[in-house]
């Protein structure tokens, strides 16, 4: 298998696992509504349990995005390498660079957006 084929399988797969994580922590995220919109308020230990849930899911997540970034780190030296050698890129692989750079700057976005809910959701704790 070449770098370039590689580097493709390593990239979808993390993009398969990041939108499972996704899933799981938008399920999370209903969960935590439901419980907070009880008629009977929610146990303190069943608020700790979700919210630990959530910021293990959280840490998945940004592990995932930089893994992602990564990979798409590794797919612009690989383009860059064989743009600048002449070596030609598989129909089904052609790619403009710049695809991959706005990725890394949404995963860069996701990445903070997590950092900042999981300092909020301590706060959950005392609702």
């Amino acid at each position: 298998m070449c770098d370039l084929e590689l580097a493709w399988k390593t990239f979808d797969f993390h993009s398969e696992n990041i939108a499972k994580l996704e899933d799981q922590h938008l399920n999370n995220l209903t969960k935590l509504n439901t419980l907070l919109k009880k008629q009977v308020p929610a146990t303190r230990h069943q608020k700790v349990n979700l919210v630990n849930k959530i910021i293990a899911c959280c840490n998945k997540l940004e592990s995932s995005y930089l893994k992602h970034t990564h990979c798409l780190d590794e797919l612009i030296k690989i383009y860059k390498y064989r743009n600048l050698h002449g070596i030609a890129i598989p129909v089904e692989h052609i790619t403009d660079i710049q695809f991959f750079n706005e990725l890394k700057s949404v995963n860069a976005t996701l990445i903070e957006e997590i950092k900042v809910y999981k300092k909020k959701l301590p706060e959950i704790l005392e609702q």
